[in-house]
This record gives C-alpha cells, sequence and structure tokens, in this order.
C-alpha cells in the first residue's frame, strides 16, 4: 500500500489537475462561443463546456474576468506561434506563409480578439498584443515591399482581413468543409488575391 502521505500527494495533484483541466476547457469553450456570438453569457458557456455555473465561478469572478482571461489565453498562444514561424526568416512570402500555416489553427483565438477590442484597456493585455503586432507588421510590410500587399490598403484592414480569414478557415475545418491541411493554402491564397499586388497568381 502507498503511504499516507503519497497517497494524499498524489489526490492533490489528481484534484489539482482537473482544476488545470477544467480551466484550460472553460477558456477554449468560452473563446469558440464568444467568438460566434459575443452576447454568450456566462450560463451559455458554462453548459456548453459541460460544468455547472459554480465550477464556472470558482476560476473565473464574473464575466469581465473570464473575458479578460481568455483574451490573455489567445494572446499567449498567438504569441508563441508567431515567435515559431521564425517571421523574419526567408523571402517574404515563406514568411507569411509560415506565419498562416502557425496561425489558421487558431482563427478561433483571432477573430475572439477582433470583437473584444475593449479587453486592451488592460496594460497585460496591451503589451502583449504591442509584441504581437511589433513580430507581425514587418512580416506585412516585407510583403507590401515585395508586392505581394497594395500599398494603399491600411495596416488596420490588412491585419482585420487576416484575422476573418483565419477564422473562416478554423470554422469551416470544425464543421468539416474544408480538410485541414488545405486551410493554410486556402487562407494564404484568398488573402493575397484578395488585398494582392499580383492578382489571380497561384500562391498554392
Amino acid at each position: 500500500m502507498s503511504e499516507p502521505g503519497k497517497m494524499t500527494t498524489a489526490s492533490g495533484k489528481a484534484r489539482g489537475g482537473r482544476s488545470t483541466s477544467s480551466r484550460a476547457n472553460l477558456l477554449r469553450v468560452g473563446a469558440e462561443m464568444l467568438a460566434r456570438d459575443p452576447r454568450a453569457s456566462l450560463d451559455d458557456i458554462a453548459r456548453a463546456a459541460k460544468v455547472g455555473r459554480a465550477t464556472l465561478h470558482r476560476h473565473f469572478a464574473s464575466r469581465t474576468d473570464l473575458l479578460r482571461e481568455i483574451g490573455l489565453a489567445a494572446l499567449t498562444m498567438i504569441e508563441a506561434a508567431v515567435v515559431a514561424a521564425q517571421p523574419s526568416d526567408g523571402t517574404p512570402e515563406q514568411a507569411l506563409r509560415r506565419l498562416i500555416d502557425a496561425l489558421t489553427p487558431l482563427g478561433v483565438h483571432a477573430h475572439f480578439l477582433l470583437y473584444a477590442a475593449d479587453l486592451f484597456d488592460d496594460p497585460a493585455l496591451k503589451q502583449a498584443d504591442e509584441r504581437i503586432t511589433g513580430l507581425i507588421l514587418p512580416v506585412v510590410l516585407r510583403a507590401r515591399r515585395a508586392g505581394l500587399i497594395r500599398a494603399d490598403v491600411p495596416d488596420a484592414w490588412i491585419f482585420a482581413s487576416l484575422e476573418a480569414l483565419l477564422y473562416a478557415a478554423w470554422n469551416a475545418v470544425q464543421i468539416g468543409t474544408v480538410a485541414r491541411n488545405d486551410a493554410p493554402r486556402l487562407v494564404l491564397t484568398s488573402f493575397l488575391q484578395g488585398v494582392g499586388g499580383r492578382g489571380g497568381s497561384d500562391h498554392g
């Protein structure tokens, strides 16, 4: 038999693991629901996550608290994905392709952030967003100088267009209308042909 102290420790770890898993699940489900319907209530999110309202409140004191934590989690994932894509390496098109490959699975988080602009009054979220912009903007500028993106398209519109396409691809994969492996290519071609300087060329 295990020693009592070890049993307690193992039990505590299990409880902690369940708690961590429950929190992560609430953040994931919350991001998905709020991306689709920004008016979704805490009750809606708790039901979708298959937890009680009391469990949700053990992790998040209020809807504002949940939104902030979803925003922070989203920005953390996006920043890590952008860094891993090595956005300063290779040609402008290669960098853009790697960036889109890395971000397409996170489309729901990009979409959530697109419609949660008021969250960026929070200093931590604002700083994280500025770091991400500082990583992505040079990729956009390089692509523009290379003629991949038109010079007359505002940066804000480029970012909004990319975020919308990332969400569209993520959603299409979830409902089964687009194969997961095809999604990044579709985002890239739609993005460049929509705001690109090389019209109907094939970037697949």
